[in-house]
């Protein structure tokens, strides 16, 4: 039996004591150190506008109490000032911390959310301008912008983020097409024709349904002999985007219009889009079918998609139907919020 101390008997009593007799401004004060509070004083102050002041409070917080639900959320809030203040590369990395570290998070969606929009600012000239004023002045940074909207897009398709992720990944691809276009012209002005269709070949393939992949088409086939600032460039002969032949043909454009939520059958695919157009007209599909282009292992896939469903039970009656008509073995049910994300990544590996 352990020897009884009175001194620590004593030392009990009066803490203890101390507790229950406990003033309120003692207790103000020690709410005070609360998680609760460091964490409210911090959103104070990023509402105020006072980012840097967000930034030391939510460290202090994490730093006290890391362990907190609170201190979870504090590199997205310290990313959020970061992006604030223009501290890109470090909000992104507070983003990165947050999506390693907490993998399976309620606001995962938000942590790529905002790692785009740092990208994007990092990226763009007036990234929330009107699209006309706005400009790609970093294309890498634009480019991993599109990767995290597009990464929220595929894996948080009931997010309350998506849709606008889906506008700014299309903003960026058009900014990213009319970047390549500048090339284009660049090349024509200096006599480098070939390289200016090698160009153009790849922002009709990477960026399809462009202003931007059109306009560099017409550069270099508005005529039989144009000349570009003293330079004579002649005609080109090879079609260079077949995209622009079958225009009665839906294409991304139309698939990115249609209700995220609703479903549709992806019945055929193929490294052949004139193939697939002849499929198209052979089995008169063209009224109640799309395709889309993406990149699969380094090369040009075209997925032929095939009417609009608002439920699964329809879709699935249907392809039952196409099955007996078009002596299909299997066909593929896919949302269309799961097309559209195919869309605008622009490849699937």
């Amino acid at each position: 039996m352990k020897a009884y101390s009175p001194l620590a008997a004593l030392i009990l009593i009066t803490l203890i004591s101390g507790c229950a007799s406990m003033t309120p401004q003692t207790q103000q004060v020690q709410a005070s150190l609360s998680p609760e509070h460091y964490y409210g004083e911090a959103r104070k102050a990023q509402a105020g506008g006072d980012h840097a002041g967000a930034i030391q409070a939510f460290k202090e917080l994490e730093d006290r109490y890391p362990l907190s639900p609170y201190a979870q959320l504090a590199p997205l809030e310290i990313a959020y000032a970061q992006y604030k203040l223009g501290e890109y590369d470090a909000g992104a990395a507070q983003t990165e911390r947050f999506i390693t570290n907490h993998p399976e998070h309620a606001n995962l969606d938000y942590a790529y959310y905002l790692k785009g929009l740092i990208r994007s600012a990092q990226g763009t000239a007036n990234p929330e301008a009107a699209p006309a004023q706005q400009a790609i002045v970093d294309p890498e940074h634009a480019r991993q912008a599109f990767q995290s909207f597009s990464l929220l897009v595929q894996g948080f398709p009931d997010s309350g983020y998506r849709d606008n992720a889906l506008q700014r990944m299309a903003q960026l691809r058009n900014l990213l097409a009319r970047h390549e276009l500048e090339s284009v012209r660049q090349q024509l002005e200096q006599g480098r024709q070939q390289a200016a269709i090698r160009r153009a070949k790849y922002i009709a393939e990477q960026y399809p349904k462009t202003p931007a992949a059109r306009e560099a088409l017409e550069l270099i086939t508005s005529s039989a002999s144009t000349t570009i600032s003293g330079v004579e460039v002649m005609p080109v002969t090879a079609p260079i985007a077949p995209t622009l032949a079958q225009e009665s043909i839906h294409r991304e454009e139309w698939l990115l219009q249609q209700n995220p939520r609703h479903f549709t059958l992806q019945i055929a695919g193929t490294s052949s889009q004139e193939g697939l157009q002849r499929y198209i007209e052979q089995h008169q599909l063209q009224d109640q079918s799309a395709y889309f282009r993406r990149m699969h292992n380094n090369k040009a896939w075209y997925s032929l998609l095939y009417g609009n469903y608002g439920s699964r039970d329809q879709a699935i009656d249907a392809a039952e139907r196409l099955k007996t008509e078009l002596g299909l073995d299997n066909i593929w049910i896919r949302r269309f919020n799961d097309v559209q994300a195919s869309i605008m990544e622009g490849h699937d590996n």
